[in-house]
C-alpha cells in the first residue's frame, strides 16, 4: 500500500483530492473497524447471518458523517445492522429489503423488549397440542418432541413486538452445533439441505435428541437484551425493491449499505429452514 495513504489511515488523518468520475473530490480516510468479535450492541448477534454487517462499519459512519436527527438509509438493510446503529446514536433509520427474512430480523431491532416479557409471552404459549403434519420431511434434522414445539411457536407467534423478537431468537435457533440449538449437529449460519445434514449425521452417528425449545430461547434472549434498545419512532422499514424506494428527494441525509453477494451466496436457499418457519415457500421467491 501507498506510504502515504497507511500514515493517514494509521493516524485517522485526511488525504488531498482524488479524481472520481472525472470530478475532483476531497476524500476523507480513518481507521474506522478493528476486528473483534461480539463488540457493539448486544443484538446485533440474534441470528447467526451470512456475509452479515459489521456493526462497527455503520456505526463509525454514522458518527462522523451525520448529525443528531439525521436520516440514515440503508438499501439493502438485510438484519437491520445499519438501523439499529442509526436508532442507538439518535438518528433515524430507514431500511429497504426485499427479503421477508430480513425484514423479520430487522423489526426485531426496533422496539425495546425487555427479558421479562420474553418469559411471560413464552408462557402463553400453548405446546399441550402434539402437531407432527409434515414431520417426516424434518425427521433427520429434529426430534419429534421439538418439532412439535416449533409447529406450536410457528402457529402462535404473532407480529406484536415481543412475538417479532422470539421469532428472530428462533431463527437463530433453528439449526446449529451445539446443545444450545434445536436441531441435529450442523452449521449455524447456513441451512444445509436435508440431505447434508442426514449425511452428516450418519457419518458422525447422530440422531436428533429432544432439545426443549422454551429453556434455549430464554438462555439466548438473555444474552441479547443486554443492552436496551432506543427506540426511533420515525425510523420505517419497506419490504421493497431497493430501486423503487418510496422516499422523497432530498430526504436522506447519509446513505449506508452493503449491496448483496447475489453472484456468490444463495439467500434462499442457505436459510431455507428459516423461511420454512416464517411460512415462505421457497420455490416462490425470487430475488432479482
Amino acid at each position: 500500500m501507498n506510504e502515504e495513504i497507511r500514515r493517514l489511515i494509521d493516524s485517522g488523518g485526511t488525504s488531498d483530492f482524488e479524481v472520481v468520475a472525472g470530478q475532483k473530490i476531497f476524500v476523507e480516510r480513518g481507521q474506522f473497524w478493528i476486528q473483534k468479535q461480539r463488540q457493539g450492541h448486544s443484538l446485533h448477534y440474534v441470528v447467526p447471518y451470512q456475509a452479515c454487517f459489521a456493526p462497527q462499519i455503520p456505526e463509525f459512519f454514522i458518527k462522523n458523517f451525520s448529525s443528531y436527527g439525521n436520516v440514515v438509509l440503508d438499501p439493502f438493510c438485510g438484519r437491520g445492522t445499519t438501523i439499529l446503529e442509526a436508532n442507538q446514536n439518535d438518528r433515524i433509520g430507514i431500511g429497504i429489503d426485499v427479503s421477508p427474512l430480513a425484514l423479520t430480523l430487522a423489526k426485531a431491532k426496533l422496539k425495546n423488549i425487555s427479558y421479562e416479557q420474553v418469559k411471560e409471552r413464552l408462557k402463553k404459549i400453548d405446546f399441550s397440542k402434539e402437531i407432527l403434519e409434515g414431520f417426516e420431511e424434518f425427521k433427520d434434522i429434529y426430534h419429534s418432541k421439538t418439532y412439535s414445539q416449533i409447529m406450536n411457536l410457528k402457529r402462535q407467534l404473532t407480529d406484536k413486538p415481543v412475538d417479532m423478537l422470539i421469532k428472530s431468537i428462533v431463527l437463530g435457533r433453528l439449526h446449529g452445533h451445539s446443545d444450545a440449538f434445536f436441531s441435529v449437529w450442523t452449521f449455524n449460519v447456513v441451512s444445509f439441505s436435508k440431505e447434508q445434514i442426514k449425511k452428516q449425521s450418519e457419518v458422525r452417528g447422530l440422531k436428533p435428541e429432544f432439545r426443549d425449545v422454551v429453556p434455549r430461547i430464554l438462555k439466548k434472549a438473555n444474552t441479547i437484551l443486554e443492552h436496551p434498545v432506543k427506540e426511533q419512532p420515525k425510523s420505517t422499514l419497506f419490504n421493497s425493491d431497493s430501486r423503487s424506494v418510496p422516499l422523497k428527494d432530498n430526504s436522506v441525509d447519509l446513505i449506508i449499505t452493503s449491496p448483496p453477494f447475489l453472484n456468490v451466496i444463495n439467500y434462499i436457499d442457505d436459510n431455507w429452514l428459516r423461511f420454512w418457519f416464517l411460512g415462505y415457500d421457497r420455490e416462490k421467491l425470487v430475488y432479482t
